[in-house]
């Protein structure tokens, strides 16, 4: 079986579930993480560094849910997920390599009725084959972004 991700309830850990044991790594430390593949299976490791990112990802949301913020590299895509009122979940398709992070609105309990419940679910999608994912909490967000691989060069 494939091995996959998850999100706590809180927020602050992401687990990699593997071969039945599900493996802790922080998200609220000033590192972060590093997501990528490895024979086609999810690898988690903690960077040992945060990538340069010219954007101020500390900033706070103002309440959007799942916002895009420019990087100086087009191939860069990061990703602010706020986590003020959405809960964030992820779904890796093997077949394509993606990585998915789906984030849904808070969802209110009516009794029937009361009128329909508004659910809004924002999609983000990054492909594993082309790079690595770094990710890290700030204060209300999650902080995902894309690390392409280095082209290589060939040896002079």
């Amino acid at each position: 079986m494939v091995n996959t991700i998850a999100i706590s309830t809180d927020m602050e850990t992401l687990f990699l579930i593997d071969d039945n044991r599900a493996i802790p790594f922080q998200l609220l430390g000033t590192k972060g993480i590093i997501i990528g593949l490895l024979d086609g299976q999810l690898t988690v490791a903690t960077a040992a560094q945060p990538p340069k990112m010219e954007a101020d990802i500390e900033h706070p949301t103002n309440g959007n849910t799942a916002t895009r913020i420019a990087s100086g590299d087009d191939k860069i895509k990061i990703v602010r997920l706020s986590i003020t009122k959405t809960a964030w979940s992820t779904v890796f398709d093997r077949k394509n390599a993606a990585l998915c992070f789906i984030g849904a609105t808070e969802v209110e309990i009516r009794a029937s009725g009361e009128g329909e419940l508004e659910f809004k679910a924002d999609l983000e999608f990054f492909e594993l084959n082309k790079g690595n994912i770094y990710m890290r909490r700030t204060k209300d967000s999650i902080i995902v972004a894309s690390l392409p691989f280095k082209e290589d060069k060939g040896r002079g």
